[in-house]
């Protein structure tokens, strides 16, 4: 009985905690132009490539 109990005070503090915490940053984030992933598309890019970098051999697994 106490797992019911728990699952249901749970969720109205998660659901609080997305939409006074989480929603507002990403809101305000996205509004100062903020786009960590890159989604945006930009027309004056050949391409989106990103040319890798060649491994070292201390990056390489010791196994």
């Amino acid at each position: 009985m106490r797992w019911l109990t728990k699952a249901i005070a749970v969720k109205p503090v998660m659901i609080s905690i997305f939409f006074l915490v989480f929603l507002p940053l990403g809101l305000i984030l996205r509004g100062f132009g903020w786009d960590p992933l890159r989604l945006r598309r930009r027309d004056d890019l050949e391409t989106y490539r990103r040319p890798s970098q060649p491994w070292r051999r201390e990056q390489m697994d010791q196994g």
